[in-house]
């Protein structure tokens, strides 16, 4: 009788607390032409809540209570970011979001031979057998490699992660960072496109993206960074080995604080395995 009570007030404590919660709904769209932009990042700066737009612009976020005085942040790679006040949407009734787009100060445009660069492969290069796994993730969430080349500038030519099996079929995007030098992790972006990659085949295997047409040059060392952009339950993997170690970082949502890949034993229930990224550039030889 004692245990009966004791959970009936259980789970009321708990719907009552799940009651002060907001749940935000809307669509992301483009100020100008009022087009709805797909996969947009919504979630909260430096917590773990957020989500990521459908391809129809629409979005559903459920805010704790205790981040409601936070400003929710919706953001596009190639749209400016825009904070709105939470405590001023309507709870349960859909909002517009709209974003302006992001014009590319390209300036001084620096022409480089690229007759003497060679191609060669950074980061990951092969799957290792023994891997730790991280906690599952859903939508919105990213791993990131960190990428050092010997010589720069370098000239980013294919991303390349390695996906295993068990898996449906899957959309993610792939993004580029620079590497904050105070806290070394991924800082500003790099690649103001997004590059969305429908990932169909289901056996295990390399996918690989060619990046070269869009001649994005590195001057120092960067991070390449696997995000999924659609709903589905997956794990992340992180390299059991010291050479990997402090080079490999997971985002739980859009806008959460980075985080060192920490080991998280369990096969139980695996659908995706990212075991992650590769990147080929062409890089300047030494001068001779």
């Amino acid at each position: 009788m004692r245990k009966s009570i004791f959970m009936a007030l259980v789970m009321v404590c708990t719907g009552f607390a799940y009651a002060q919660d907001r749940v935000l709904s809307g669509t992301v769209l483009d100020s100008a032409t009022r087009a709805p932009i797909a996969f947009a990042n919504i979630g909260i700066a430096g917590e773990n809540t957020g989500t990521i737009s459908a391809e129809n612009g629409s979005f559903r976020l459920v805010v704790p209570e205790r981040l409601l005085s936070h400003g929710l942040t919706v953001s596009a790679i190639t749209h400016h970011l825009k904070v709105l006040d939470i405590g001023a949407l309507q709870p349960d009734e859909a909002f517009k979001v709209t974003l302006k787009e992001r014009v590319s100060d390209l300036g001084q445009v620096v022409v480089r031979s690229t007759e003497k660069l060679s191609s060669e492969l950074f980061g990951i290069k092969e799957v290792i057998d023994f891997s730790c796994f991280t906690k599952k993730f859903n939508r919105g969430a990213q791993i990131a490699q960190l990428i050092q080349t010997e010589n720069y500038p370098a000239k980013l030519n294919k991303i390349r992660f390695n996906i295993m099996m068990k898996y449906a079929p899957l959309v993610v995007r792939v993004r580029v960072f620079d590497r904050d030098d105070k806290t070394g992790l991924p800082g500003e972006e790099l690649l103001h496109r997004s590059i969305i990659k429908p990932v169909r085949k289901r056996k295990p295997g390399w996918v690989e993206l060619d990046v070269s047409k869009l001649d994005v040059w590195l001057e120092n060392d960067f991070f390449v960074s696997v995000e999924f952009v659609r709903n589905g339950n997956f794990l992340f993997s992180c390299l059991n080995a010291e050479e990997y170690k402090d080079q490999q970082y997971v985002r739980v949502t859009s806008f959460g604080d980075w985080q060192k890949a920490e080991s998280f034993f369990t096969f139980k229930n695996p659908t995706v395995m990212v075991i992650g990224a590769e990147v080929s550039v062409f890089k300047e030889p030494d001068n001779q």
